[in-house]
């Protein structure tokens, strides 16, 4: 299990403020005390040309969801763009989205420290929150839950040739995609290699009550639902 020690950047309307993060922030901006947002137009995250893929020859999708959707873009400089269409490439790491005229653009890649995608049947909810963290070969992150102690996953996308087909009378292709998971605690980022309960104590002090919980609940922290249940439960006694 390998350990990255580091230290995310905050910014004030003023002046720069290094220091290390113990949680990343998962909260929608504007509400639930996140504090005043400013918003910003679509322009203030580069708008580049999408990079073209031919995806027709390749089966699955790249994409963490294929529909559209609402989102908030969170700036290095803390400002906030608000987008009615966008989707997140997990292949090549870009956001694309529709600007004011409907045209189809791609977010510069250093405009963007964070994208929260909203609930579609309640604006109030997130459905994803991705920070970008560049490790490991990858650029987002999920974070799974809120709290002083985070499941993290990035997934991993490669293309992946299928058998010959006679029909066609040509190759397939196919994209494999695969998660990895970390664990955000006290400043360290830790990779998982599998979600199970040895794993968990490994990083985490496990308390009698915490065990407690997790027979009363019948949680055996075996799988990703079964460790955010327990985080968060861990999470409100800290």
């Amino acid at each position: 299990m390998r350990i990255l020690i580091f230290g995310l950047f905050f910014f004030t309307h003023s002046a720069v403020i290094a220091q290390i993060s113990t949680s990343i922030d998962v909260r929608l901006p504007g509400i639930n005390g996140f504090g005043e947002t400013s918003y910003k137009s679509s322009s203030a995250i580069g708008e580049q040309e999408p990079v073209k893929v031919d995806e027709n020859d390749i089966n699955g999708s790249a994409f963490w969801k294929n529909d559209w959707n609402k989102a908030y873009v969170f700036l290095p400089s803390g400002s906030v763009v608000r987008l009615n269409q966008a989707k997140l490439n997990l292949k090549n790491n870009q956001l694309y989205f529709y600007d004011s005229t409907h045209v189809l653009k791609a977010a510069g890649e250093q405009a963007i420290s964070k994208i929260i995608f909203i609930d579609k049947k309640d604006t109030l909810k997130t459905s994803g929150v991705f920070q970008k963290l560049p490790y490991d070969g990858y650029n987002y992150f999920q974070v799974l839950n809120a709290g002083g102690c985070q499941l993290l996953k990035a997934i991993k996308i490669n293309v992946v040739k299928r058998d010959y087909n006679p029909v066609l009378n040509k190759d397939e292709y196919k994209y494999d995609s695969k998660p990895v998971y970390y664990l955000f605690y006290s400043g360290k980022l830790s990779q998982v290699d599998m979600l199970n309960k040895e794993n968990l104590v490994s990083i985490v002090n496990i308390s009698e009550e915490n065990n407690n919980w997790l027979a009363q609940n019948k949680n055996k922290l075996k799988g990703e639902a079964d460790w955010i249940s327990f985080l968060n439960y861990y999470n409100s006694k800290q």
